[in-house]
């Protein structure tokens, strides 16, 4: 982890440790657009890791609409690892860090019997001080890779429960 790409990437996960909230709006042509509030952690899991935890409600009534938990590596090629554990679902992805900005694309998903038919998915996250905003896209066996969610966050001092 000594080389510059490495030490850039890493300076960039660091930089997500703590709490983050905010708003966002998931949208596919089968459901229209629906706003969200969410709570997105990062914690320290070693020293080129964090472990992630995300959970979104109906910002009209709290309904629990996602929930996902993961772990973001650093390699030491200074490229990207992240494994996600969905409802139903695992998706295994890899990236690129630039700066502030972090992309990522699946490389393989896991499917349950009754998990949402994943065929694809693409995430970008731009870090800005203490703005966190991000983008998903994602693919279904009925649907090409279209645009499904994105939001905003801000870095919360006090933990959510």
């Amino acid at each position: 982890m000594e080389d510059q790409e490495s030490a850039g990437a890493l300076s960039t996960l660091t930089a997500l440790v703590g709490t983050w909230r905010g708003k966002g709006t998931a949208r596919l042509p089968s459901m229209g657009a629906v706003d969200f509030d969410e709570v997105v952690r990062f914690s320290r899991r070693s020293p080129n890791s964090l472990d992630s935890w995300q959970r979104a409600v109906a910002a009209g009534d709290g309904t629990m609409l996602h929930s996902e938990s993961g772990i973001w590596r650093v390699t030491s090629t200074g490229s990207l690892e992240v494994t996600v554990a969905l409802p139903g679902a695992t998706e295994v992805s890899e990236g690129s860090v630039d700066g502030a900005t972090i992309r990522l694309e699946s490389t393989a998903i896991g499917l349950a019997a009754t998990g949402a038919k994943l065929r694809q998915a693409t995430r970008r996250y731009e870090l800005r001080g203490d703005s966190l905003g991000y983008d998903i896209s994602i693919a279904t066996a009925e649907l090409a890779l279209t645009a499904h969610i994105s939001a905003e966050l801000h870095r919360s001092e006090s933990p959510s429960r």
